[in-house]
């Protein structure tokens, strides 16, 4: 588990240094560190506050037994983690803005704002463009306002792609789950519509993404826009496994690909 928050941790890197290369920003090594930690921070810290939740305990039964287990341990390294996101803060205090962004998402997704003490994360389909919303602001976001931009039409690019490729990511993940999501009640968009309907939804997402590579004359972007549709329309369960490791290592190939 730990090893799988540690592979989308550098995953979220790569994307940064994907972003770097398209719009031609220094290397950063203290930015990227802080993605790296943020990320880490964000889904540790996940798995700490829903391993003793209902939800999790029926759907995720081996991911709880382990935090379980290492309960003590994952608590250490998730402060250890959130100090060292403060002392990079600290050395590039022109992130401050995204990130501030991204913890106003997190407290508006899960107050209890709406009519009857619903939260906004219990609206079907609204996990999907709330999980990419963050990493954009992660993978994209970061690095932009260290470096003070650049703001143009080609940066709005580069967001749109990033924040397709997690959305459609994200929703194959929910792909993945959908009978345990129908176990306990989460209603996401498989769930509401059906698998096949999301399937084609992350294809539409990666065709969005790869519109975004075009406008951006990167081969290597469109080249990642093909292996998502390819994810979304060729995953099968009995090849879980493998597929989770395709998608969580997305990453290493976006990088070297973002020429």
């Amino acid at each position: 588990m730990l090893y799988s928050n540690l592979v989308l941790a550098a995953t979220a890197v790569c994307w940064s240094l994907s972003v770097n290369r398209l719009l031609g920003l220094a290397l950063d090594l203290p930015v990227l560190g802080l993605v790296f930690c943020l990320t880490l921070l964000t889904y540790n810290r996940d798995r700490l506050a829903d391993y003793t939740g209902r939800d999790d305990q029926m759907n995720m039964k081996q991911r709880t037994q382990w935090v379980a287990r290492h309960h003590r341990t994952l608590a250490a390294l998730t402060t250890g983690t959130a100090i060292g996101a403060v002392i990079l803060l600290a050395l590039r205090p022109a992130t401050l803005p995204p990130i501030l962004a991204g913890l106003g998402f997190a407290l508006v997704y899960s107050g209890r704002i709406l009519p009857g003490g619903r939260a906004p994360k219990q609206l079907p389909g609204l996990k999907v463009p709330y999980v990419a919303a963050l990493w954009a602001l992660l993978s994209v976001g970061i690095p932009l306002a260290a470096a003070g931009g650049p703001w143009n039409g080609r940066t709005a690019l580069v967001a749109l792609a990033f924040f397709c490729f997690a959305a459609a990511l994200v929703n194959l993940n929910d792909i993945r789950d959908i009978k345990g999501d129908r176990v306990v009640g989460t209603i996401t968009i498989p769930v509401l519509w059906g698998e096949h309907s999301a399937r084609l939804i992350s294809v539409g997402l990666a065709g969005l993404a790869g519109t975004a590579a075009l406008g951006l004359q990167s081969a290597g972007l469109l080249f990642i826009a093909l292996y998502v549709a390819v994810l979304a329309l060729t995953y099968h369960e009995d090849a879980d496994g493998l597929f989770r490791w395709l998608i969580e290592g997305i990453g290493l190939l976006t990088w070297p690909a973002a020429i």
